[in-house]
């Protein structure tokens, strides 16, 4: 995805500043990252915190275990497809836009 090379200096500061501002680096823990949606306005009636906890969960899945990577935060790769998850949630599936990468430029 092009948008995501564009603008992967702007997700990543994002990402970093967040885990600093939180003490929490390299990763970007489910409270904060609640708090950080909410805020960011990536919340809706129907993209609420149960849909958002759902996201959470997804992503942090793996079929095999990762010592290193804690299933309770994002690491920098699950912030960034998160946010995807996201993108699709709040404007492909209802209709507000048809591609991916649009769904994630108007979501940024």
């Amino acid at each position: 995805m092009d948008i995501i090379s564009a603008r992967y200096e702007d997700l990543k500061n994002i990402f970093t500043s967040a885990c600093i501002m939180n003490d929490s680096a390299p990763n970007f823990y489910k409270r904060e990252f609640f708090i950080f949606a909410e805020q960011a306005g990536f919340t809706t009636k129907k993209l609420n915190s149960g849909v958002i906890d759902t996201y959470f969960k997804a992503t942090n899945f793996e079929e095999v275990d990762q010592d290193n990577n804690d299933d309770n935060a994002l690491n920098r790769f699950e912030f960034i497809e998160i946010l995807l998850r996201i993108a699709r949630g709040k404007y492909i599936d209802f209709g507000k836009e048809k591609s991916l990468p649009y769904a994630l430029m108007t979501l940024l």
